[in-house]
């Protein structure tokens, strides 16, 4: 299906989209990569992102001034799931921004002091109770990921990571939800929309748009609106990814919604 406006905003793209042609190495594309040009998996090692969308977000690389992939994934497998040199990749929400120079990881010193407490406490935890009842544990580095997508019984799981949950905020991590899924961080302050502010400052971008599925999604969305309202950028459109699993906020939160990663990849095919 096409993109679908929201009333209260029916021209954001229509007016991206000029930009981008009169303008574009003045324009910044920004996008999440599992469930919104990825479709979700069970399996987050499963997921792949289609060859024509790594292709058009090719084409897209050599014309705008910025085409970004902001993952919850480390920098280095988002690059590896999308396959796309001239993409920035700037994994762990936000946390890692893979330099394209030199293909390093570039990290918050800071982050590096709490790998150690995170994975002793994952080492605490009956990973194996865990597993019989569906839930998945995915180590992200620093940060350790809960999974419980495909469970036969979506209440126990719960249970089960709501115990995890309690138990990490007793030790002093941060926590967040997202769709099927827990993390467990460091307590040191990152997310997606102070990396995609940090890159729109170094550019020479005056409009930006970010696509987006889940709740991490809307750190980004309320950047490029501050950027906008203090005139750093000219035009900020924010582009929320429907699903079954959609969080309210998202949709309360975008400009317009499209229909799940298809929906993502006719957007960006007409961009």
């Amino acid at each position: 299906m096409p993109p679908q406006h929201r009333a209260d905003n029916p021209t954001a793209l229509d007016d991206w989209i000029a930009a981008s042609t009169e303008t574009p190495k003045r324009c910044a594309l920004f996008c999440d990569i599992d469930g919104t040009i990825a479709p979700v998996v069970s399996r987050a090692e499963d997921a792949m992102v289609p060859l024509a969308v790594s292709r058009t977000l090719g084409r897209l690389s050599a014309r705008l001034g910025i085409v970004a992939c902001v993952s919850g994934r480390g920098a280095a497998d988002a690059k590896r799931l999308v396959g796309v040199g001239g993409v920035v990749y700037a994994g762990a929400h936000g946390a890692e921004l893979l330099n394209p120079a030199t293909g390093e990881v570039e990290r918050a010193p800071e982050l590096e002091a709490w790998r150690k407490p995170i994975h002793e406490f994952v080492e605490e935890l009956d990973v194996q109770a865990l597993r019989r009842d569906g839930v998945r544990l995915e180590d992200k580095d620093f940060i350790q990921a809960l999974h419980w997508r495909g469970t036969e019984d979506d209440e126990i799981a719960e249970q089960l990571v709501h115990g995890v949950e309690e138990k990490a905020t007793e030790r002093g991590f941060e926590i967040h939800r997202g769709r099927k899924v827990l993390e467990i961080r460091p307590p040191v302050t990152f997310n997606k929309g102070l990396v995609v502010s940090r890159l729109i400052r170094q550019s020479s971008a005056l409009h930006a748009a970010y696509i987006g599925d889940d709740l991490t999604d809307i750190d980004a969305f309320d950047a490029l609106r501050q950027l906008h309202a203090s005139g750093d950028l000219e035009g900020a459109l924010c582009v929320g990814v429907a699903s079954e699993e959609q969080p309210e906020r998202l949709v309360n939160g975008a400009d317009l919604m499209v229909d799940g990663p298809a929906g993502v990849a006719e957007l960006l095919d007409s961009i």
